[in-house]
């Protein structure tokens, strides 16, 4: 055998190792007694073995019954019930297409956007909660804390002195308690520091908000600037007393009136002058505006309304070394002129087409139309001119024939021949037959206007001659010029 201790081979029946004193007994009872041993550690690793197995097994059990869907639908439940919509989240989507575990999964997704929302609110991360409220898709009051949170991020805005951004958080509050009166205070605030423009940004962010009397005001001075001074004066007229508004008005009034003075709108500018006669030189302006209306009347041969204007002004008035007695004695001078000035209707009248033989005796009779009351009308104007002439012009329509014919359905004729004319005369020709074209003449009275009309057509085909005649009487005078 071999020594245990110096593995040198010694005799079996040896008591000790001849090499090393090694007692070969005790390692025979140490060997036995190791074996035994060892099988008392085998049959504890068993017990051990079987109670780890249990555990497993165990475990594994309870592991395979809270993994069904069911399961997990119920711990999704609980966390939703309970407001822990992350929890519910993951255990919803564990829980795959039972049920209706794909619609909860959407509801927790949202109303947990919803939380989130609340607690950024709640923390004063305004935009953040907004985006969080706007992925909620309507959960809950979610539109409603939307507003909620645009309101207080321009309350935010408005501390930090940031006027127009404030406007802009309160518009989107959409009503939201006061942001309307915010965002009108706003405004007002920009209309007293001159930001005018800004100010009607601000004032259109709201229904209703242009009509503030500062909006209006600060329309008013937008338009005053860019010379719109009737869009002014209208815009200061609505906003009241407001500010310097009754100033501003009175201003835009004279601005306007000098523009219309510009135009040659005498009659409209005379009256606006008038209107603020105290400002500046207003008064001696709309006198000079009443001057150059009755002035521009009596050029354009309105002699009647110039008169009338004339009688508006002082006698002593004089505008550019002409004044109002001279303008007066001119038209006394002409008086029988300025009477025919006006719009005449016709009162009486004929015209008539007749054929007769050019190297006989033949009269092949004729065609006659009777002109009636009112069929037709003559303005007749009169310009008094410098150097004691006068231009009549006149314009309207009368009836002619162009043709005559043995039959009445072959007659033609014009109903509305245009007279159209501009004779200068001079005043003794008042009752004369004047020439007005090569075939019309009128006679001016004091009755009105005698118009004769006479054509003569030699058709050499059939060797005879037409002639077309018009007689009107215009004796009614209908507007006076």
């Amino acid at each position: 055998m071999i020594c245990p201790k110096c593995n040198k081979e010694i005799s079996e029946e040896s008591t000790f190792c001849s090499e090393c004193g090694y007692r070969i007994k005790e390692g025979k009872e140490a060997e036995v007694s190791t074996r035994e041993s060892g099988k008392k550690v085998s049959r504890k690793a068993l017990i051990i073995i079987a109670g780890i197995v249990c555990v497993i097994v165990i475990v594994a059990v309870a592991v395979a019954v809270n993994s069904t869907p069911s399961s997990k639908y119920k711990k999704a439940e609980a966390a939703f019930a309970n407001g822990n919509y992350e929890r519910a989240m993951k255990y919803y989507s564990a829980a795959g297409d039972y049920e209706d575990s794909e619609e909860k999964l959407a509801e927790a997704t949202i109303a947990n956007h919803y939380a989130n929302g609340v607690k950024l609110y709640d923390n004063a991360q305004y935009d953040e909660a907004m985006e969080e409220f706007g992925n909620a898709e309507g959960y809950n009051d979610s539109a409603e804390m939307i507003r909620k949170c645009n309101y207080a991020r321009a309350g935010v805005y408005l501390e930090a002195g940031e006027s127009l951004l404030a406007a802009e958080g309160y518009k989107a509050a959409r009503g939201y308690e006061d942001s309307n009166e915010k965002i009108l205070e706003i405004g007002r605030e920009f209309v007293k520091n001159k930001d005018y423009e800004t100010a009607m940004t601000v004032f259109a962010y709201i229904k209703g908000g242009k009509e503030d009397t500062y909006a209006q005001y600060a329309q008013g001075m937008i338009s005053l600037e860019d010379k719109k001074y009737a869009e002014a004066a209208a815009f200061f007229k609505k906003s009241g007393s407001l500010l310097d508004a009754d100033e501003r008005y009175i201003e835009a009034v004279y601005g306007n009136a000098k523009s219309l003075m510009e135009e040659k709108e005498y009659e409209q500018a005379a009256g606006l002058f008038a209107e603020i006669s105290d400002y500046q030189d207003s008064a001696d302006m709309s006198n000079a505006c009443v001057f150059l209306n009755a002035k521009t009347e009596m050029d354009a041969g309105n002699l009647h309304r110039a008169g009338k204007i004339l009688d508006k002004l002082p006698e002593n008035y004089s505008y550019n070394g002409v004044s109002v007695q001279d303008l007066v004695n001119k038209l006394e001078n002409n008086k029988k002129w300025v009477d025919i000035c006006g719009s005449w209707s016709s009162t009486s009248g004929l015209a008539e087409t007749n054929c007769k033989a050019r190297n006989y005796y033949y009269d092949g009779g004729s065609w006659t139309i009777d002109i009636e009351k009112g069929d037709y009308h003559l303005d007749i104007r009169c310009i008094l001119n410098d150097d004691g002439s006068i231009n009549i012009c006149g314009n309207g329509a009368i009836v002619t024939f162009s043709n005559w014919s043995t039959i009445q359905i072959g007659l033609e004729y014009n109903l509305h021949r245009q007279i159209t004319f501009n004779k200068k005369v001079s005043p003794s020709e008042f009752g004369s037959s004047i020439a007005i074209d090569d075939y019309t003449t009128i006679t001016v009275t004091e009755n009105g206007i005698n118009l004769k009309y006479k054509e003569i057509d030699n058709n050499t085909s059939i060797n005879f001659t037409y002639t077309y005649t018009t007689k009107v009487t215009f004796g009614r005078l209908v507007t006076e010029y």
